[in-house]
């Protein structure tokens, strides 16, 4: 992966996992757990939860289409994910959605 500055071709700057897994607890959690906070939901919609690294991982693909590229998710943008949160998803999941350091 690299990034396009002027004529000069450099390295992307790797996602740190930490960065997503914020993202993730922030915008998705509040449905997407075992024990959902968002008043709506008694249970995760349609049983997706990311209360893990693994489950994270696991979901990357579902992130990328739900998240960043249609933007159906979070439903409504209820918990107010930037375009730049989006932006940063999508290139952890293009860097491989690694989750160890």
């Amino acid at each position: 992966q690299t990034a396009t500055t002027g004529t000069v071709t450099q390295p992307a700057e790797a996602v740190p996992f930490d960065r997503v897994s914020t993202i993730i607890e922030q915008r998705c959690v509040t449905c997407h757990s075992l024990n959902p906070t968002d008043d709506t939901f008694t249970a995760p919609p349609a049983g997706i939860t990311f209360d893990t690294p693994a489950q994270i991982r696991a979901r990357a693909g579902q992130i990328e289409e739900q998240a960043v590229r249609t933007r159906a998710m979070p439903l409504g943008n209820a918990t107010g994910m930037t375009e730049a949160e989006r932006e940063l998803l999508g290139r952890w999941i293009e860097q491989g959605a690694r989750v160890e350091p």
